[in-house]
């Protein structure tokens, strides 16, 4: 018996060892990244209404959204002198950055209403996105849940958005893009609203610096091939650094932001220009 266990291979046995401690620590790492936020919003004082949608009142051939969620501060919309909705659009399944942005902005006093969609065709989307916003806006008002029909946009998604269908909208104040995708072809848009005489509202870019690891996002890339660093009145590219493409570890530094840019930029009648 004590012959056999000099005759254990310890260096293999070491090696085994050392892996699974190795992905032990890896595992760890993961867990935290994935957990470390929570699925619930921890202000009790934030409540919510969710809402199906009636198919007989809302018909789409091009968009398909099965619900939509109303997130307010009950001890804060009621005596905050603005209560501009927030409108987060996305067509992505990145829950935990929405849940973050909704529990922060409406702790400091905003009404988000939070929407997720999918494109079934892309015929008539432009006039679809639009009937869509306006009926849960005025659905919203009708319930007593928002008191006036002005919003700004926050969209979230990997796929063209059509800029022009919220940029003409009178209740919109202005709309927010994170991350968003650029392509050569959209490229054109963009450039009619920096040359259009029109007085369109705020729009605004924000990219994180990185895409994956150390990999650079190659749609700030394009923007500035077309653009470079021009800014003007309507059109502002903000660039967190150090950020990935998802945000993290990055959400307060963006949450601040958001902030920044809805109440004093956007909000405010005073603000004439881009800083």
């Amino acid at each position: 018996m004590a012959n056999d266990l000099l005759h254990v291979d310890w260096v293999f046995v070491d090696t085994i060892i050392i892996l699974l401690l190795v992905l032990l620590l890896i595992g760890v790492r993961v867990f935290k990244s994935i957990y470390r936020w929570r699925f619930s919003f921890s202000n009790k004082a934030l409540e919510q209404h969710s809402f199906h949608r009636p198919q007989e009142q809302f018909r789409s051939q091009s968009l398909n959204t099965k619900y939509w969620k109303l997130t307010k501060n009950t001890t804060l919309t009621n005596t905050k002198s603005n209560n501009d909705v927030i409108l987060i659009l996305s067509t992505t399944h990145k829950k935990r950055l929405l849940r973050i942005l909704t529990e922060g902005l409406c702790s400091y006093g905003f009404i988000i209403v939070s929407l997720r969609i999918t494109k079934k065709a892309s015929e008539n989307i432009n006039h679809e996105l639009h009937t869509l916003i306006s009926f849960i806006i005025n659905n919203s008002k009708q319930k007593g849940l928002i008191r006036n029909s002005n919003y700004a946009l926050l969209e979230y998604s990997h796929s063209w958005f059509p800029y022009k269908v919220v940029l003409s909208d009178p209740n919109n104040t202005g709309l927010i893009l994170l991350n968003p995708r650029m392509k050569k072809k959209h490229m054109g848009i963009l450039e009619e609203i920096f040359n259009s005489q029109h007085q369109h509202p705020q729009l605004f870019y924000i990219f994180s610096k990185r895409s994956f690891f150390i990999l650079k996002n190659k749609n700030i890339k394009l923007y500035k091939k077309y653009f470079g660093d021009k800014r003007e009145n309507k059109i502002e590219l903000i660039t967190l650094e150090k950020s990935n493409r998802n945000f993290k570890y990055y959400e307060t530094i963006l949450l601040g932001i958001l902030i920044d840019i809805i109440e004093n930029k956007m909000i405010d009648p005073k603000f004439t220009g881009s800083t």
